[in-house]
């Protein structure tokens, strides 16, 4: 599932997704002399309960484990 796809100037790119039960950051930069590309990929419920965690309360760790069990199957 894409969340992101943004164009950088003329010639690059971002997108952020989730696939495979991963949260994935991919930039790239294409040019007429070659091309770039990184890729970054975490785990997407790790992520969650880190960032459920980090966020005082109580609420947004029933939302956030939502969000968690939902992603693994994207």
């Amino acid at each position: 599932m894409e969340l992101l796809k943004e164009q950088l100037g003329a010639e690059g790119q971002i997108i952020i997704e989730i696939k495979g039960g991963k949260l994935i950051m991919q930039a790239s930069h294409n040019h007429a002399s070659g091309s770039a590309k990184v890729e970054v990929a975490q785990d997407a419920g790790y992520f969650f309960d880190k960032l459920a965690k980090a966020i005082p309360g109580v609420m947004d760790d029933a939302l956030l484990a939502l969000i968690k069990d939902a992603v693994k199957n994207l």
